[in-house]
């Protein structure tokens, strides 16, 4: 049969726990999983997702699924319910999460605030409020104000200085609006103003950019009432209080479990306020191998899947800690299919002893991808990236038989001879694919 194949070129006899002496029968081929990188983070996760790590293709003798420790990262947060804006919060506050995970938990940074109250004070110093006027501040009187607080319907004392009148809140607050202040726009941090002096106009019209904060009907943007320039009350201070509107990621941090819900919003450096919930999303960090598995044959073959999610994704890494031996696929008899499996001995050039998850069994080269029982096939690759199937193996040389076209075409003839190894194909020499 010519000269034999070296035993190391088989997978069974190579692995570091067979027995070398004796070249028993209960190795096995096949790689574990050194690590995982090119991570994607995927569109996040509410809660701890199910990990699973696919099973590696020689799933006999001795095979074992690597087994890994998942860590995630914040991605974003919101405070849409049933999450909470709180109070007290200023333009670049950091928080940090206070609850429902385990690990480093992420810094948020706040860069939009949302009104949620408005007091008026020094109400004495105001005049000209006739009642029924609203008061507004938009981009009119600040760009900063990227959607306005509009004080429905203030009400007035009536004569003789017509001050505004009911109190702290002198306005309708069921029907009133309660803008966004964002920070970003003058330059971050641009903070939100504590309290403003409310100005009026002169009861002239300026529906374009009017920089007063008292408006008639006319003079509030949106609104369908009947035209009215009553825009001349003025006097007293607006006092406003802030939540949180939107949150800016300062550090993503490093959790290995999450509960879905709203997350409590510690304060860690700025206004101190309180109050603040977040729904966040997770997505994939890094990935840690506890135990690296045998038997894999690819980074496609080691595959972590997520429950929940999408796009999350990792790549596998193999140990390449071992001499790889000859993969082949066969049918063996007894068996049901043409499957991955491991040469046991060398019975001549073109016959081998070969195990598969199915059994053991002798088998013999052929030239077809349709296998039956007792045939095999072993496939070589030529420095163009075309494909032939191995007919007769001996220790330098291989006989091929051309099998697909790489998009090059063939270096060698529909049958030929060549050198072979088991690391990449040079002219003259074919690669032969290898576990």
């Amino acid at each position: 049969m010519g000269r034999p194949i070296k035993k190391k070129f088989f997978a069974n006899l190579n692995d570091s726990f067979q027995d070398q002496a004796t070249g028993g029968t209960t190795g096995y081929g096949g790689e574990g999983v050194a690590s995982y990188g090119t991570i994607v983070a995927g569109s996040g996760w509410s809660a701890t997702p199910t990990v699973t790590v696919s099973p590696p293709d020689f799933a006999f003798d001795g095979a074992a699924t690597a087994t890994v420790q998942v860590h995630y990262k914040a991605l974003t947060a919101t405070t849409v319910p049933p999450a909470a804006k709180g109070s007290g919060y200023q333009i670049g506050d950091l928080l940090v999460q206070h609850n429902g995970a385990t690990g480093t938990y992420a810094v948020w940074q706040v860069t939009k605030l949302r009104v949620v109250d408005v007091i008026i004070s020094n109400q004495p110093a105001s005049q000209n409020f006739d009642g029924g006027e609203n008061l507004v501040w938009d981009s009119g009187v600040d760009d900063n104000w990227t959607s306005p607080t509009i004080l429905f319907s203030v009400a007035s004392t009536g004569n003789p200085n017509y001050d505004l009148g009911n109190g702290d809140r002198p306005y309708n607050v069921s029907s009133s609006t309660y803008g966004v202040w964002d920070g970003t726009v003058g330059g971050f941090p641009t903070l939100a103003p504590a309290s403003l002096s409310i100005t009026g106009g002169n009861n002239t019209p300026n529906n374009t950019d009017p920089s007063y904060n008292t408006r008639g009907n006319g003079d509030l943007r949106g609104h369908t009432g009947a035209p009215s320039v009553d825009n001349n009350g003025s006097g007293g201070t607006a006092n406003f209080t802030y939540g949180i509107e939107e949150l800016a990621l300062v550090s993503a941090g490093d959790y290995t479990d999450f509960t879905s819900g709203a997350k409590t919003l510690d304060y860690s450096t700025g206004s101190g306020g309180t109050g603040a919930t977040a729904n966040i999303a997770y997505g994939l960090l890094s990935v840690d191998v506890l135990t690296p598995g045998r038997g894999y044959t690819s980074n496609t073959d080691a595959l972590l899947g997520f429950s929940g999610g999408t796009g999350a994704s990792a790549t596998a890494v193999l140990t390449q800690a071992y001499d790889n031996g000859l993969r082949v696929t066969a049918y063996v008899v007894g068996g049901s299919s043409g499957v991955l499996g491991d040469i046991m001995k060398q019975e001549a050039s073109h016959r081998y002893l070969v195990k598969t998850a199915q059994g053991q069994s002798q088998c013999t080269l052929v030239t077809t991808s349709t296998l039956t029982a007792g045939t095999m096939n072993l496939i070589a690759t030529d420095s163009l990236n075309s494909t032939y199937f191995v007919t007769k193996l001996t220790a330098h040389r291989a006989n091929l038989t051309q099998y697909t076209d790489g998009g090059s075409g063939f270096e060698y003839g529909v049958t030929d001879v060549a050198g072979w190894t088991i690391n990449s194909a040079t002219t003259g020499t074919v690669s032969i694919s290898n576990v």
